[in-house]
């Protein structure tokens, strides 16, 4: 059975599939990074778990206050700005 999807549906389809590969990679890269830090596997897990553990509490957030706050595109521009500003001060944290 042949999805009959347009141009822009196979677009989001490969687009998907682009970033799951790049957030693959992306942590296998930061887990042999950790381990060049000198980080054990157990804190490297934790590291990892927490990672996810905030994605999906962030995700929870983001939909529980759209629905609350509707959608301004400044609140979501300033979420989104906070978002990728918590990542690098994270790593810059626990670089020796």
């Amino acid at each position: 059975m042949r999805l009959s999807l347009s141009r822009d549906g196979w677009l989001l389809f490969a687009t998907s599939e682009v970033r799951s590969f790049a957030y693959g990679f992306l942590s296998v890269v930061l887990g042999l990074y950790l381990d060049t830090l000198g980080l054990s596997a157990t804190a490297i897990g934790w590291i990892f778990t927490a990672a996810l553990a905030g994605g999906s509490m962030d995700f929870r957030g983001v939909s529980q206050a759209k629905t609350t706050r509707g959608s301004s595109p400044r609140y979501w521009r300033a979420l989104g700005d906070n978002l990728l500003f918590r990542c690098p001060v994270i790593v810059i944290t626990i670089e020796p």
